[in-house]
C-alpha cells in the first residue's frame, strides 16, 4: 500500500468510528453503555451495544447516515492491498468516544449471527 492509501484507510476508519459513535450516543439517549461495534463479516454486518451489566444489545441496525456505508465501501477496497488478506473486522467505539479496529482473517464466523 502506498502512504496516500495508508492515509486514506486510516481517515475512511476514523469516519465510520465517528458516525458509529454520534450515532450509538443518539440512540442510547440516557442509557448507559460500555462499547458497542460494528461487526462486518464478507457481506454480513450487524452492530451491537453492550450494555454495563453484560447483557448485549442488539436492537440498532447499522447507521444510514453520514456517508457510512461510502467509507465501508473505501475501506473494504483496500483488503485486497494489505500483507494478509481479511474477510471482516470489528470497529469498537466507547463512550468517551475512542475507536478501535479488529482484523477478522477468517473466512467464516459460526458465531457471527449468535449475538
Amino acid at each position: 500500500m502506498t502512504e496516500k492509501q495508508v492515509e486514506g484507510f486510516h481517515e475512511a476508519i476514523q469516519q465510520m468510528g465517528r458516525i458509529l459513535f454520534e450515532y450509538v450516543a443518539s440512540a442510547m439517549g440516557t442509557s448507559q453503555w460500555s462499547r458497542a461495534w460494528f461487526h462486518v463479516l464478507n457481506n454480513f454486518s450487524m452492530v451491537r451495544v453492550a450494555m454495563p451489566d453484560g447483557s448485549i444489545n442488539a436492537d440498532l441496525g447499522p447507521p444510514s447516515k453520514g456517508g457510512f456505508f461510502t467509507y465501508l465501501n473505501e475501506v473494504r477496497a483496500t483488503k485486497d492491498r494489505f500483507a494478509k488478506k481479511w474477510h471482516g473486522f470489528k470497529l469498537f467505539v466507547f463512550p468517551t468516544g475512542e475507536c478501535t479496529v479488529e482484523f477478522d482473517y477468517n473466512e467464516s464466523d459460526p458465531k457471527f449471527f449468535d449475538s
